[in-house]
């Protein structure tokens, strides 16, 4: 079965989202005319038969606005959004419509997090301006801002425990990492310095990535057979991932399938090994450089024991799908100078890494999403296919 046109794929995941409006929520234009000025969506979070929730940003303002919109089949939920949003001084838009209720408004009145950030801006300023860099709607918003003694990062979320934790174990460890310190009592907010020229994502250094590669592997080795208590990895099995895969993207039923079983039967050469503490997303946009030899390890939201060789493969399978394969090969002679890794496990590692990743193309409505997720399985067979 071909890879459908955008058009085409859009409607089928309307159909399945079943609920009555998500079509306006899938589609930059409706979405637009719904909010009433030109936004994209930057992030998409599916559940059929129940919802459709995305995260949105202005395109013709500079710094952009951001905000949220959600359909839901649940009117219960849609009131306590109003609610909530009215309780941190925000405004809420809603339409109830046959069976579903429509409801969008700003970042600041999103509904799982309004009490956070009204925590937040209370502390910090209410007139301090946010520049939002990431939003995932109803669980976390990074934002860039200026204290008073200089730009800093902002991360809002409903815990930010694990990665205080995370944070003082890697800098421990001889990580260099960005320490973060609370905001207020809430424990929801975290500020980090703001660091670096770049991410290796934006501007590629072979040099840093070598670096990155050097303290990963020292961090697996010493940490090896080390339980982080509390903190051990749980991902989606390969059919979970399946599952996921095929309710956005049915034309690649067969090939997902196949390559759900192969992972099945190989995942427990990887979680049978020693654990050891683990980045559990790394990848070259979680690395900053400054460009002159100096890094930084960040985003450490799901950090704690695994597989060593799950963190080789997430950086393995995000180089090959920006095309940086130069990174791949530095990282891995600087990660080898400490610590081992063979072949074989690599292998099924970055195919676990793509599958896995496969349907971020959709979650972040890429024009090309439908195309971007085939690629992204090509991807996890070529590296099925080098096991031996």
């Amino acid at each position: 079965m071909t890879t459908p046109s955008l058009r085409d794929a859009t409607a089928h995941v309307a159909a399945v989202a079943g609920v009555d409006g998500a079509e306006q929520l899938l589609e930059n234009s409706a979405l637009s005319g719904l909010v009433g000025h030109p936004v994209s969506v930057q992030h998409l979070r599916l559940k059929p038969g129940r919802s459709v929730h995305v995260a949105w940003r202005t395109v013709d303002d500079s710094p952009a606005r951001w905000g949220w919109a959600e359909v839901t089949a649940d009117p219960d939920k849609a009131d306590k959004a109003v609610l909530r949003a009215e309780a941190a001084g925000e405004t809420v838009e809603l339409r109830r419509g046959d069976g579903a209720a429509l409801l969008w408004g700003g970042l600041h009145g999103d509904r799982g997090l309004a009490k956070e950030l009204r925590g937040a801006r209370v502390v910090l300023g209410e007139d301090l301006p946010w520049e939002v860099l990431r939003y995932n709607p109803g669980k976390r918003v990074v934002a860039r801002l200026d204290d008073g003694t200089g730009p800093v990062v902002l991360r809002v979320s409903r815990g930010t425990a694990s990665f205080l934790e995370a944070s003082r174990r890697w800098a421990e460890a001889g990580v260099p990492t960005l320490v973060p310190t609370p905001v207020g009592g809430r424990g929801s907010a975290v500020l980090t310095p703001w660091w670096g020229s770049s991410d290796l994502h934006r501007a590629p250094r072979t040099a840093a990535a070598l670096e990155a590669g050097r303290l990963v592997g020292a961090l697996h080795h010493g940490s090896r057979g080390r339980v982080w208590p509390g903190q051990v990895r749980r991902e989606a099995t390969p059919a979970v991932t399946a599952a996921g895969l095929l309710e956005v993207a049915p034309w690649l039923r067969g090939r997902v399938i196949a390559i759900a079983h192969q992972l099945e039967a190989r995942l427990g050469e990887l979680t049978e090994t020693e654990p050891a503490w683990v980045h559990g997303d790394l990848s070259p946009d979680q690395v900053l450089h400054d460009g002159r030899g100096d890094i930084r390890v960040i985003d450490l939201d799901r950090a704690g024991s695994g597989p060593a060789a799950l963190d080789v493969g997430s950086w393995l399978a995000a180089c090959a799908s920006m095309g940086l394969p130069q990174l791949s090969e530095r990282f891995l002679t600087g990660y080898t100078e400490s610590t081992g890794v063979d072949d074989r496990s690599l292998a099924i590692s970055e195919a676990l890494a793509q599958f896995r990743a496969a349907v971020d193309p959709f979650r972040k409505l890429r024009r090309d999403w439908p195309q971007a997720i085939t690629r992204r399985i090509e991807l996890a067979e070529q590296a099925l296919g080098r096991i031996s």
